[in-house]
């Protein structure tokens, strides 16, 4: 007898319409899983399987023992090449003003500020990496940014007892933070309308394994294990489609599904829902006014939000490929060994004809002699395609000699070189802008969730680029709406290292850039500061004090400070708006502060003065020519 739900009727209603969603997404989604799985598997060598559509599996069709299957994987080094292309792009976040205004100006700068913070605490170069290898091997893949309530260490308040008021309990609770994590194409599911305009949807799922245990910690109820499920949704479906009968962990695994679905009239403030084959864990409104993820295409076709893969179109290549390859071997194999033509009767040993020297091969003469078989060797055109099909790959991955540290041929000076190396890496325009774009909007939900949920002041902690360290407490409402983000993507300078090194060196040569430190900077010298390790030191003890006299705190010049780079300093922060604000009183204390320096100066110039006549007079005995 199976057994009773005693769940009520809204639950049971709402877990089929959910479940039945879901089915239907899931099913929809299958034909482009297939080519999922066979890029990850000629990506990773697998490239001799075939697919059944009966069985919804790959497998190796059997072969006899002399035949070769050889895979000289071209698809691997291409995405590596590509990958590298890819990650070598450096960017920033920078927060939009929404006006002129002084106050949005500022508050945009607050803005970019916390986005780089916020980079650097969840590692954005790692989930750089991420979306690039994911984007490579299925296409596709997406950023999810959200509000993790659990994040951050844990403090105890004193809250009053629900049972008595008038006395206080202690209450464990964590202020939470912005999490932002990288998903594969095979964790979403959206609506059968969905495009890449993914906001547009008007629904999506995310499905991720996880243990019993986890949602027994996190949603307090205890929920059933999903029968035949892996660590991850892509490991169960490859190992299946591998048709590998590896034993399933089963005892503590769910399939944890949550759904999230845009303002409608039946439900103005959206829905989000999480929850099991058999239990709601958690029901609420959408927590913020956009779906929180955003997507990441190679290369977008714009009616579906599944595009076309890179892997996807080298495939048919490669097979042929490691097929032609597999023909040349077991033809030199065949010309080795040859073929014998034995007449039947001849009583020939079975054995006979090895690589033995001087063997002895008897035969009754009567019905014949053995004979070789007169073999010919695969003609010229045969090997003529496989360096074409090479070719063939490498153009369609966008790849050529120079990507490959390869001078072509006919080709000597190293601006052309550099110009080549542009061209090839200019293929890539429509992925970076891509990139750009989908960075650009992963800051704004960043900032968006900030503002909502920093209600606390929270200490943020950067270093400057100058290595200096700003600290500073912030909360949200100090946005003051600005969230807009745009992406600051290296310069106009070429992408290659060699030619942007070439670029600066011209700039350097033409006297357009002076600071020596600054052509270090713009040419990644690797000892920059080891070579200006005093200047910076001087520059951040400079920042320092202006920090400190803005709030009133008089800093007193000492005769071992870089007075030249001190004086810079102030009277750059003196330009800036936020001293012109400051009182009267604290303007005076920089002045004296700039006096003191300047005196030092003035005396170290006249001792330098004296210096100089002293060694003029002793090489020439005489006073220097008046003016």
């Amino acid at each position: 007898m199976p057994p009773v739900n005693t769940q009520p009727i809204e639950v049971v209603n709402l877990l089929s319409e959910l479940e039945k969603k879901f089915d239907t997404v899931r099913r929809l989604r299958q034909p482009y899983e297939r080519k999922w799985y066979e890029n990850a598997a000629f990506f990773f060598g697998n490239q001799w399987s075939v697919y059944n559509p009966s069985t919804g599996k790959l497998y190796n069709p059997p072969a006899p023992s002399w035949r070769v299957r050889l895979t000289v994987n071209l698809i691997f080094p291409a995405v590596r090449i590509l990958l590298g292309k890819l990650n070598k792009i450096k960017f920033s976040l920078i927060c939009v003003p929404k006006s002129k205004e002084e106050e949005d100006v500022a508050a945009a700068k607050i803005g970019t500020k916390v986005l780089a913070y916020l980079r650097k605490k969840l590692l954005f170069v790692v989930k750089q990496f991420q979306i690039c290898f994911l984007m490579l091997i299925f296409g596709i893949c997406f950023v999810k940014t959200y509000w993790d309530s659990e994040a951050n260490e844990e403090f105890t308040v004193q809250v009053p007892d629900d049972f008595n008021p008038e006395e206080m309990k202690e209450e464990k609770l964590r202020l939470g933070d912005v999490n932002s994590v990288v998903c594969s194409p095979f964790e979403l599911f959206f609506d059968p309308t969905a495009t890449i305009e993914i906001q547009e949807a008007e629904y999506i799922f995310q499905a991720k394994v996880r243990s019993t245990k986890y949602v027994k910690e996190k949603y307090g109820v205890e929920v059933k294990p999903t029968p035949g499920l892996y660590v991850s949704p892509i490991e169960q479906s490859i190992n299946l489609l591998l048709n590998k009968n590896l034993q399933a962990v089963e005892h503590d695994l769910v399939l944890l599904k949550e759904y999230w679905e845009k303002p409608t009239k039946e439900y103005p403030d959206g829905r989000h829902i999480i929850f099991t084959s058999s239990e709601i864990l958690h029901s609420e409104n959408m927590p913020t006014k956009f779906y929180p993820f955003v997507a990441f295409p190679y290369f977008p076709t714009f009616f579906t939000i599944y595009p076309t893969t890179l892997i996807q179109n080298l495939i048919p290549l490669q097979k042929e490929y490691n097929r032609s390859r597999s023909q040349v071997i077991e033809n030199k194999n065949l010309l080795t060994k040859g073929k014998l033509l034995i007449p039947v009767n001849c009583k020939v040993a079975r054995n006979a004809f090895t690589s033995e020297p001087g063997e002895k091969i008897y035969y009754d003469s009567r019905y014949g002699k053995p004979e070789q078989l007169d073999l010919k060797p695969l003609p010229n055109y045969v090997f003529t395609n496989i360096v074409h099909i090479r070719n063939e790959i490498m153009d369609i991955a966008g790849i050529h000699d120079v990507s490959q540290a390869k001078v072509p041929s006919g080709i000597r000076s190293g601006l052309a070189i550099a110009y080549l190396q542009e061209q090839d890496d200019s293929q890539l325009g429509v992925t970076y802008s891509l990139l750009e774009l989908g960075y650009a909007e992963v800051g704004h939900q960043m900032l968006e969730i900030v503002k909502d949920n920093y209600i606390e002041p929270r200490l943020i902690r950067i270093t400057g680029r100058e290595h200096e360290a700003d600290v500073f407490y912030f909360q949200g409402s100090q946005l003051r709406d600005n969230t807009d983000v745009e992406v600051e993507v290296g310069s106009i300078m070429p992408f290659s290292k060699v030619a942007r090194q070439q670029f600066v060196i011209g700039l350097w040569d033409k006297g357009i850039v002076r600071d020596p430190k600054r052509i270090l900077e713009m040419l990644e010298f690797s000892t920059e500061e080891d070579v200006f390790d005093t200047t910076a030191l001087d520059e951040a003890n400079a920042r320092i004090e202006n920090q400190e006299m803005d709030k009133g705190i008089q800093q007193i010049a000492q005769v071992w400070d870089a007075h030249q780079i001190h004086l810079k300093i102030h009277n750059i922060h003196r330009k800036d708006r936020k001293f012109i604000n400051l009182s009267p009183e604290r303007q005076q204390l920089f002045q004296l502060h700039i006096d003191a320096h300047e005196k030092f100066l003035q005396a170290e110039i006249k001792k330098m003065m004296i210096m100089a006549q002293a060694q003029q007079g002793m090489m020439g005995g005489g006073q220097p020519p008046k003016r």
